[in-house]
C-alpha cells in the first residue's frame, strides 16, 4: 500500500485552555498551550478491500503498520473487516479470518500514519501421528480427546495402521482446536459401534496469530 499523506491522516490536537488546572499565566514559556499536556484524539483508518480470488476461504493476517508520533510512542491497535460480497462487512479481532474480501482497521492516537501492509496467507501446517492406539488417548471410547495448538482446523484424514484389520471409520465430534476429540466407527456393526484402533492421523491446520501494539505488528505465534 503506498504512503499515506500526513497531511490527511494528522491527529486532532486536543489541548484546550480549559484544560489549564495547575498553572498560571506566568508559568507559560512561549504561549498558553505550552502549559498543558498535549493530548491527541485516536482516529480510525480503514485499509483499501484485498480481493483474495474468486473462492471465500480461511486465512490468516499478517500486517504491518508504520505510524509516526512526535509527542512519544502510542499503542497502534489493529482489528480487520471481512466479507463475502464486498457490501456487507463483519468485524473480527486479530485471529483466523473467513471471506474472500478484506480490509485492516487501524486505530491509533499517533501523529500519523506512513503505511500498512498486510499479506493474507492460507498456507497450512500439519500435525502428523503415526500408529496411534487410540485407547491411550483421554476421554471415553466414544469421546477421544486430542487438544491441537492450531487456530482454524482445515482438514482432518486417517487411515487404519497395519495392525488394524477391522474396517474403521473417523468421525470428528469438536473440530475447536483447544478442544479437538473425534471417535472411531466400526463399519462391520453398521455404522453404530465406537470402537478403539491403532490409526494413523494427519490434521492440517492454520497456525495462530498474535498483535504487538507496541510495534503495530501482527505475526505467527511462536
Amino acid at each position: 500500500m503506498p504512503a499515506i499523506d500526513k497531511k490527511y491522516y494528522d491527529a486532532t490536537r486536543l489541548a484546550t485552555w480549559g484544560g489549564l488546572t495547575t498553572s498560571t499565566w506566568g508559568d507559560c514559556t512561549y504561549d498558553w498551550q505550552s502549559c498543558i499536556a498535549p493530548t491527541y484524539s485516536e482516529y480510525t483508518y480503514t485499509s483499501t478491500v484485498a480481493d483474495i480470488g474468486t473462492t471465500p476461504g480461511w486465512v490468516i493476517p499478517i500486517t504491518t503498520v508504520k505510524a509516526s508520533g512526535t509527542d512519544g510512542d502510542y499503542p497502534v491497535t489493529i482489528s480487520y473487516e471481512c466479507s463475502l460480497d464486498n457490501s456487507t462487512w463483519t468485524a473480527y479481532s486479530v485471529g483466523v479470518l473467513y471471506g474472500r474480501y478484506f480490509r485492516v482497521v487501524v486505530t491509533t492516537a499517533k501523529d500519523y500514519l506512513i503505511s500498512i501492509a498486510t499479506e493474507y496467507r492460507s498456507a497450512t501446517s500439519s500435525k502428523s501421528y503415526s500408529d496411534l492406539d487410540t485407547s491411550t488417548i483421554s476421554g471415553t471410547i466414544d469421546d477421544r480427546d486430542l487438544p491441537q495448538s492450531f487456530s482454524k482446523i482445515i482438514s482432518v484424514n486417517s487411515s487404519a495402521s497395519a495392525s488394524t484389520t477391522k474396517p474403521i471409520q473417523l468421525v470428528v465430534n469438536d473440530y475447536t482446536p483447544s478442544t479437538f476429540s473425534f471417535k472411531l466407527i466400526d463399519l462391520d456393526s453398521w455404522g453404530k459401534v465406537s470402537t478403539d484402533a491403532t490409526i494413523n492421523l494427519l490434521i492440517q491446520g492454520l497456525p495462530n496469530v498474535s498483535a504487538n501494539a507496541t510495534t503495530g505488528t501482527v505475526r505467527v505465534s511462536t
